[in-house]
């Protein structure tokens, strides 16, 4: 039985929708390269996955590229200066991650 306080189209979703803009292939790229890094860093690992360092240097990898990426952008000062930042802050806990799984390996 179809509620007729809940529409089969969510009218805010639509509009939602209406207002995305398809990024280019190059910001495509960056955060494709970018979303490596969230899931590697988001992932929570135990002894029963074994599998610690790969993740981690894919998204060393991945980082380095969205890097390569941003450098080549015509940024203002500030919004440039914070994305170094940010890389560099992903880095140190990329890094940290490496070393903690490399440890616990052993």
């Amino acid at each position: 039985m179809i509620d007729p306080n809940k529409p089969l189209v969510d009218p805010l979703s639509e509009q939602m929708q209406a207002n995305l803009v398809d990024p280019d292939a190059a910001t495509q790229e960056r955060i494709a390269n970018l979303a490596i890094v969230g899931e590697a860093l988001n992932e929570t690992y135990g002894e029963e996955n074994q599998d610690y360092g790969t993740d981690f240097f894919l998204a060393k990898e991945a980082l380095k590229k969205f890097k390569e990426g941003i450098e080549k952008l015509n940024l203002q000062p500030r919004s440039k200066k914070g994305m170094l930042d940010l890389i560099s802050y992903l880095e140190e806990k990329i890094q940290k991650r490496m070393d903690n799984s490399e440890s616990s390996v052993q």
